[in-house]
């Protein structure tokens, strides 16, 4: 999840419509992987880059699934924290495919990113998720 304190509010409502709010950071609370998604807004001949700080895979997934002729994802990042990705910092990967794995009442995720494979275990069944292991996301063309 991503906040911020009203401080890091920036009044800029001249230059964009009245329903953005604009804040010079943000701030994530928890460690866990989040998503830098890319997206595609418009059509074939004035398309827009839109990127989006999305903050887990329940949100990501629910993204993926908005998406229709005018609002398609181009590209995602994985955003790994340390204790993930084995090392001493937060890393930024393209991230090729996400995987949910069902083991009796809980979920693993695996993150593979063409180079590295993450896997975050022992997340909460929420009681609306099937209980099917899924491809929740897949990219064999990322970044090429």
């Amino acid at each position: 999840m991503f906040h911020t304190l009203r401080d890091a509010e920036l009044p800029l409502q001249s230059l964009f419509s009245s329903e953005y709010l604009t804040w010079r950071f943000v701030e994530q609370s928890v460690h866990r992987p989040w998503f830098y998604v890319t997206m595609l807004e418009g059509e074939k001949d004035q398309e827009l880059r839109k990127m989006l700080l999305v903050p887990d895979a329940p949100t990501f997934e629910s993204l993926l699934g908005s998406q229709r002729d005018t609002w398609q994802v181009e590209s995602v990042l994985l955003v790994s924290p340390p204790h993930l990705n084995n090392t001493c910092r937060w890393q930024m990967e393209p991230l090729m495919r996400l995987e949910r794995l069902i083991t009796d009442k809980t979920y693993t995720l695996v993150f593979d990113t063409g180079n590295n494979r993450y896997i975050e275990t022992n997340l909460s069944l929420p009681t609306q998720m099937e209980e099917a292991n899924e491809l929740i996301y897949s990219n064999t063309y990322a970044f090429t």
